[in-house]
C-alpha cells in the first residue's frame, strides 16, 4: 500500500471518501456528501474534496495522496451467476462476452467485464459475472481526471466485505453481512453469495434464493440496519450482531473501510477491477515504463562495468585450460606409452576408460561392485526410510546385503526401488524380521544376470 491512499466510494445516494495510511486502523479523514444522481457526480466530488481539504489529510486535489482507489456501488453494474468449467478468472473473462450475449439490456460490446469465483459445497464452479457500461466508466474517469485523480483501481468495494467478516466470524462459519442495500454470505472470506437489495422485499428475495440453493446461514452481522428487522429476517440464526468498524469509521463508510482493508492486506489484486484493457490505469503504465527505463540504464552500466572483469577472467581460464590440456597429454603418454600422442587427449582418455570398463565386465562378469553400491545409495537416500546397510558382499555379479530399515514397508520399498533402477534383473528380499531396537532387519540379494 502507498504511503497515503485516497479511497472514494460512489454509493447509490452518497459519495464518501477517506484517507488511509498503511498502519492506520481507520481513516485520518472521512467525508460523506449527498449524491443526487450519477450526473451530479462532478458537483458532489467538488464538495467532497473541499471537505477532505478542510479536515486536513488532503491539501489541494489530490495533494499528498500517493494512490487513488474508487469503489462503485453494485447497483450501477450488471451481474449474473453462471456455471463455468474454468477455475481461473482470466479464462472466465475471455468467455464472458459470448456466454452473456443477450443476457442484458445493453449489447455486450458496450460492457467491460470481470468476474469473482463463488464457492459452494456441491462441487460446481460458479462465477459472478460483473459488468459496467463503458460509457459510464469513461465518464467517471473523465470526471475524476478533472480533479487530478487517476485511480489505480475501480470496482465494487462491497465485494471485498467478506474479508472483514472473516476476522469477526469463527472459522468455518457461514456468515452473512447485511447493510441497507447489500447482502453477502461467505465462509472464511470466500464468497458464497453477493447481491444488491432492491426495495423493501429485496432481502426476502435474496433469502429465498439462499434457501433454494441450500445455503444455510450460521451467523449474521449487520451495518446500518435495525437489529429487530435483521432478527426477523433470520429467525433461526442464534448469533446476530452489529459489525463495528474500527477507527471511528461510520456505518455508511463500510465500502470505504472494506476497500482499505483489501488494499492494506494485499487482497485488492484478487478483487473485481474494471481498470482493464482500454481502461487500464495510465499512471501505472507510465510508472512501469519509467521503471523499465531505469532498469535498462542500470543494466547497461553493470554490463560495461563487469565486461572488463569477465575479459580478464576468460583470459586466465584460457591459460589454465592450456596448462591442464598439456598435463593431460603428458599423463596419457605415461599411461599408454605405445600410443601416438592424441590430438584431443581428453577424448582419447575417455575412450580408453570405456575400453577398460568393458574389459573388466568381460573378466569379472555382471555388474561391478561400484555400480551395485551406487544403485543402493540412490535407492536408500530417502531419510524417511531409515535404510542402513551393515554387510555387503559381491561375487560373480551377485550381491548380498544385510541391513536395517525403519519399517517392514521401508525394506520392501528399497527392494522396489532397486528393481526400478534397471541395474538388476532380479532382486530378492528375505529374512525380514523385527530388529532388536525397533524397525526391521532384512537381507537383499541381487542378480544382474
Amino acid at each position: 500500500m502507498a504511503l497515503q491512499a485516497l479511497l472514494i466510494d460512489i454509493g447509490k445516494e452518497t459519495l464518501s471518501a477517506g484517507v488511509f495510511t498503511p498502519r492506520s486502523e481507520g481513516p485520518s479523514g472521512f467525508v460523506s456528501v449527498k449524491l443526487e444522481s450519477p450526473e451530479r457526480l462532478s458537483s458532489a466530488l467538488a464538495e467532497l474534496m473541499a471537505g477532505l481539504e478542510e479536515s486536513g489529510p488532503v491539501k489541494g486535489p489530490p495533494g499528498g495522496v500517493d494512490e487513488v482507489y474508487v469503489s462503485i456501488h453494485p447497483a450501477y453494474m450488471h451481474m449474473r451467476v453462471l456455471d463455468t468449467p474454468f477455475s481461473y478468472r482470466k479464462k472466465i473473462n475471455d468467455i464472458l462476452g459470448f456466454e452473456l450475449m443477450g443476457a442484458f439490456s445493453v449489447d455486450v460490446s458496450d460492457l467491460i467485464f470481470d468476474n469473482l469465483l463463488l464457492y459452494s459445497g456441491d462441487g460446481k464452479t460458479r462465477a459472478l459475472a460483473v459488468a459496467v457500461e463503458k460509457g459510464f466508466l469513461r465518464g467517471l474517469l473523465a470526471t475524476l481526471n478533472d480533479f487530478g485523480l487517476d485511480p489505480v483501481w475501480v470496482g465494487p468495494a462491497l465485494f471485498t466485505a467478506p474479508q472483514i467478516v472473516r476476522d469477526a466470524a469463527p472459522q468455518g462459519v457461514r456468515a452473512a453481512l447485511v447493510t441497507g442495500d447489500f447482502i453477502s454470505v461467505s465462509t472464511d472470506g470466500a464468497p458464497l453469495f453477493l447481491n444488491v437489495l432492491n426495495g423493501p422485499g429485496g432481502a426476502g428475495m435474496s433469502l429465498s434464493y439462499l434457501r433454494a440453493e441450500g445455503i444455510d446461514v450460521d451467523e449474521v452481522f449487520y451495518v446500518d440496519r435495525d437489529p429487530a428487522e435483521i432478527r426477523a429476517l433470520f429467525p433461526g440464526v442464534g448469533s446476530v450482531s452489529e459489525l463495528t468498524l474500527p477507527g471511528g469509521c461510520p456505518g455508511n463508510g463500510l465500502a470505504v473501510y472494506a476497500l482499505w482493508f483489501a488494499v492494506a492486506r494485499g487482497l485488492i489484486n484478487d478483487a473485481v477491477n474494471f481498470r482493464r484493457g482500454e481502461f487500464s490505469c495510465t499512471r501505472q503504465a507510465d510508472l512501469t515504463k519509467k521503471k523499465f527505463k531505469v532498469t535498462a540504464v542500470l543494466m547497461a552500466f553493470l554490463i560495461a562495468f563487469f565486461a572488463g572483469g569477465y575479459y580478464l577472467r576468460i583470459s586466465a581460464l584460457k591459460a589454465g585450460l592450456a596448462s591442464y590440456s598439456g598435463a593431460l597429454t603428458r599423463s596419457y603418454h605415461e599411461l599408454f606409452p605405445g600410443d601416438k600422442p592424441p590430438a584431443d587427449a581428453l577424448y582419447a582418455m575417455k575412450i580408453k576408460i570405456n575400453e577398460l570398463n568393458k574389459e573388466a565386465e568381460v573378466v569379472k562378469g555382471g555388474v561391478s561392485p561400484l555400480e551395485v553400491m551406487r544403485a543402493v545409495a540412490v535407492a536408500a537416500k530417502d531419510p524417511v526410510m531409515g535404510i542402513k546397510i551393515n554387510e555387503f558382499n559381491n561375487e560373480d555379479g551377485k550381491a548380498t546385503m544385510r541391513g536395517d530399515a525403519r519399517s517392514f514397508d521401508a525394506a520392501n520399498r528399497l527392494k522396489e526401488m532397486l528393481v526400478s533402477s534397471g541395474v538388476f534383473k532380479k532382486v530378492t528380499l528375505s529374512d525380514v524380521k523385527s530388529g532388536p531396537s525397533g524397525g526391521a532387519v532384512f537381507t537383499l540379494m541381487t542378480d544382474a544376470e
